[in-house]
């Protein structure tokens, strides 16, 4: 029985790729496909796939059961049982409600499964390390650099809340242990995750899938789940907002396999996540989104559609497009191999557009050179390495020194010369060559352009000054002794986030400006403090990164509830 990859599911978790025992799975163009011809049929892939994107044509697929249209009761319904919406559902559960959690996918976690580190500022462990309570001072901080366009209350609670939502999971999760402190630039002392009670999951890439702090969130939530008696309805779609005569919500309208289902509940929390896999909404948030000519590699999970913003929007909840998030990111060698990826984004690379010439300087391009990009011909990048210069940066990284080194890095970067050597084999993701004449026409640039601006680039280095961009003397590594590798890469949309203008509290607003009764928004699918496209991310991120507002909102929306509840 062989096996499939529904490829328009898929986000290059490189989860199936990992576990396949026959090495029947690789990139065919952009996204993992299995070979027939190597597949036994042991279904370890599709078992393990977040995404519920592989499958068998000769499996009949099961057959739903139909039911009567049932109706549940409750004090909380949730919707979306990512980290903000499981963080809610135990928190409220603990406090005695009765909760019910409804999931469209038949897995829970959503894109908090793929996610990696958050912020607690001022922790129990920072304390007892005797580090200063300097929220405050971060807090005034955020608001100076994002031009005090954030909601004062909202973003001086969050801040605050990280600490209290840190010790929670502390404490009532049991992973005291997973959690030290690491020195920031500035010296200040944050908390740094190690996986030490959580399930160990093998890697090849630390920027996405099973393995970082998300999965071991969403793992020890579930715990909580199944200790408490919480029940989580997988595969369960919430589809509208139940209203009564005096406008509040008092439940929601669902529906799994079987048929209809309705939740009563006084209060309604959606957690439902991004709206990555909604054109239209994206469009609305970047407009820069649909002009990309090379399909963009969006990593969040497909179920991200933003059904919580067509629910509330169609009850009168205000959205706010103007200050959503969906950023575009890159140039990165996304969705290919880590190794590359981490090489690439050193400093001595060259980067090389489509018309075979240098378009900037290569210091900072994680993240900094992501707008430039947009004015290069096709919105992509070649990454020229030559055989030295890149074992020197795979050795740097390695060993353990320089700004992006780090152990779990390492370990996959030393494998690097594998990794590349394999995709130069396929159609896309890196083209070797021995001269840099057969290496322009693998990458399909003018060769004579190419030549003459790698030449240029090398005079500049012998001299010890870029001339064309101004790239530090230190990173200038002359390119002249092949092979010589271009590595492709463009823009990806890693999630989109914003949506229900919320209270301080994470209370829903109208377009009024008024709280309606019974509906809050967490995560991704709330304004909260995830402000624009621009360079305010920048800032929201090295404070409150997606992932801390999905956790500390769903933290912060059961006092909430509690409150209102009363």
């Amino acid at each position: 029985m062989v096996y499939e990859i529904r490829q328009e599911l898929c986000s290059c978790c490189h989860r199936c790729r990992v576990l396949c025992p026959r090495d029947a799975i690789v990139f065919k163009n952009a996204k993992y496909w299995i070979n027939p011809e190597k597949c036994i049929g042991c279904g370890l892939c599709a078992k393990n796939c977040h995404n519920c994107a592989i499958f068998s044509p000769e499996e009949k697929p099961p057959v739903a059961v139909p039911h009567e249209p049932r109706v549940l009761d409750c004090d909380v319904a949730v919707c979306g049982a990512g980290g903000s919406g499981l963080m809610a559902a135990v928190r409220l559960a603990q406090n005695g409600k009765k909760v019910i959690v409804l999931e469209k996918s038949r897995n829970v976690g959503g894109n908090t499964w793929y996610a990696s580190g958050f912020h607690g500022h001022y922790s129990r462990l920072q304390q007892e390390a005797g580090e200063p309570d300097r929220r405050e001072q971060i807090y005034e901080q955020l608001m100076k650099d994002t031009d005090n366009l954030l909601d004062p209350q909202l973003a001086r609670n969050t801040i605050y809340a990280t600490a209290d939502m840190t010790d929670w999971l502390i404490e009532h999760c049991d992973c005291e242990q997973d959690f030290v402190l690491g020195p920031t630039p500035s010296g200040s002392m944050r908390l740094m995750y190690q996986n030490k009670t959580g399930t160990k999951y093998k890697r090849i890439d630390a920027s996405i899938g099973p393995g970082g702090m998300g999965s071991f969130v969403i793992e020890k939530l579930m715990g909580q789940c199944k200790k408490l008696g919480l029940p989580v309805l997988t595969a369960t779609e919430a589809k509208e907002l139940i209203v009564g005569e005096d406008g509040a919500v008092i439940g929601v309208k669902a529906e799994d396999a079987g048929g209809q289902i309705t939740v009563n509940a006084p209060a309604v929390i959606m957690a439902t996540g991004s709206y990555s896999h909604n054109p239209e909404y994206l469009a609305k948030a970047n407009p820069e989104i649909p002009n990309c000519p090379e399909p963009l590699h969006y990593f969040s999970v497909p179920t991200c559609t933003g059904d919580g913003i067509t629910m509330c929007q169609k009850v009168g909840a205000d959205i706010d497009w103007k200050n959503a998030k969906a950023m575009i990111l890159g140039p990165a060698h996304h969705p290919y191999s880590f190794a590359a990826v981490c090489l690439t984004r050193e400093n001595e690379v060259v980067l090389i557009n489509r018309d075979g010439k240098r378009w900037a300087s290569e210091v900072d391009n994680t993240m900094g050179l992501r707008f430039k990009v947009l004015e290069q011909p096709g919105r992509m990048s070649w990454a020229i390495f030559d055989q030295g210069v890149m074992d020197k940066v795979a050795q740097r990284l390695t060993s353990g020194k320089g700004p992006h080194s780090d152990p779990e890095h390492a370990e996959i970067i030393s494998h690097y010369q594998e990794e590349i050597d394999q995709e130069a084999t396929m159609d896309i993701p890196v083209k070797k060559a021995d001269t840099l004449e057969e290496l322009a026409v693998l990458m399909g640039v003018p060769v004579d352009t190419f030549v003459s601006e790698m030449n240029h680039y090398n005079e500049m280095c012998h001299q010890g000054k870029d001339t064309q961009f101004g790239k530090p003397a230190q990173f200038l590594l002359p390119m002249e002794q092949g092979p010589y590798y271009a590595f492709y890469e463009k823009l990806f949309q890693e999630n989109a986030a914003g949506g229900m203008k919320i209270d301080p509290q994470t209370r829903v607003k109208n377009v009024n400006g008024d709280v309606i009764p019974g509906l809050y928004a967490v995560g991704d699918n709330s304004a909260g403090l995830l402000l624009g496209t621009g360079d305010y991310s920048d800032f929201l991120e090295r404070t409150v990164s997606m992932f801390t507002w999905a956790m500390t909102s769903g933290y912060m929306v059961c006092d909430a509830v509690l409150e209102d509840l009363k």
